[in-house]
């Protein structure tokens, strides 16, 4: 008996996708209701860095670009919701739209004359947003 074969791209492999997707949704929302708070801090950090590496594929593998500078832009929304939650008492969750769009600012900002970069040219411009996006959250 040979192994079950799905067909890249058939409404097969597009159903186990889905599924997959549904599932790990459960996970996710059912994580803060049957593990502990460590394991839930876990499977959150996991969930986030999920979604910088699907970001990063966009960039890299359909465009083929090379990218250093993701964490920055995730610090930036990570920041500005620390900020909006503890010192403006506002909800984890009305901080998220306000975080997406200062983010998009910024990677506007930094990606306007980034346009004409290319190949490595483009790796060291994102380095350097990467390098000093530290120094200035300290500085501030």
């Amino acid at each position: 008996m040979s192994p079950l074969r799905i067909d890249q791209g058939s409404p097969a492999h597009r159903g186990v996708q889905v599924a997959l997707a549904l599932a790990a949704l459960v996970v996710a929302f059912m994580a803060p209701f049957v593990l502990d708070k460590t394991d839930t801090v876990l499977v959150t950090q996991a969930g986030a860095f999920a979604l910088a590496i699907m970001g990063l594929n966009l960039v890299t593998g359909y465009s083929g670009q090379v990218s250093l500078g993701h964490s920055a832009f995730m610090g930036i929304g990570a920041y500005t919701t620390a900020i909006l939650v503890q010192d403006h008492d506002w909800s984890y969750f009305a901080t998220l739209p306000v975080a997406g769009l200062i983010a998009f600012v910024v990677g506007i900002a930094v990606g306007i004359p980034a346009l004409r970069l290319k190949g490595l040219y483009l790796a060291l411009a994102t380095l350097g947003l990467a390098v000093i996006f530290p120094r200035v959250i300290d500085k501030f």
